[in-house]
């Protein structure tokens, strides 16, 4: 009989080959087949990514800002001194600040790395222009109560039995926070005339600070 050699048609018309032997795949083949395993599984990542539920915000914290480096007094912070922060709301003040603070205002005290920002420790800022600073501290012969900046006051003065109003509506700039929510020292706003008066009033005399009501008008 005469063998079957290589290459020879066998049955069907194909080419006989020896047994054991089988075609290898192509390597574009096992490619494509590489890749339908890696799409799949980072299909199934993506999805598992998308279903997966977001973490509820704990209710028994409150979302702050605080300092993101060392600040002076004075300094006005920008977004890069400052991130946000979520602590126990038993230990968040009522005048802490959880969004941006308004442009251009300045700190009134120096904030050490990761203090909270709050509403008393910032100035009211550049919004009046041609006023004076004048510092009161409080106890040397000032008398204040609890005060944050954006307040308005009256200035009084007092000697000989009798006072006096010397200043009307004036604008708090900046207050350092003292014991038992007192300020330790307020920061007005006034014009030239007005820190004549009030150096004038404080001669021999005690002052005392006045939270004048919300719809004051400013002083002329």
């Amino acid at each position: 009989m005469q063998s079957r050699g290589w290459g020879r048609p066998g049955r069907g018309g194909r080419p006989w080959r020896p047994p054991g032997r089988r075609r290898r795949p192509a390597p574009r083949q096992i490619a494509a087949g590489l890749g339908a395993v890696l799409l799949a599984v980072v299909s199934g990542q993506l999805a598992a990514g998308r279903t997966q539920p977001a973490r509820p915000a704990d209710p028994n914290q409150r979302a702050v800002l605080v300092a993101a480096r060392d600040l002076a007094a004075g300094a006005i912070p920008t977004a890069d001194d400052l991130r946000q922060a979520r602590l126990p709301a038993e230990a968040v003040p009522a005048d802490a600040l959880a969004a941006a603070p308004p442009p251009g205002a300045p700190l009134a005290v120096a904030l050490r790395q990761g203090d909270l920002l709050t509403r008393r420790g910032l100035g009211a800022g550049p919004a009046m222009p041609g006023l004076r600073g004048y510092a009161l501290m409080v106890g040397d012969g000032v008398e204040a109560g609890p005060l944050v900046p954006g307040d308005r006051v009256d200035v009084l003065a007092a000697g000989g039995g009798s006072a006096t109003t010397v200043l009307t509506a004036i604008p708090v700039l900046r207050v350092v926070p003292g014991d038992q929510g007192r300020a330790a020292l307020v920061v007005l706003g006034v014009s030239a005339r007005g820190a004549e008066a009030l150096a004038a009033a404080r001669t021999g005399r005690s002052v005392t600070l006045v939270q004048a009501p919300a719809d004051a008008p400013p002083p002329g």
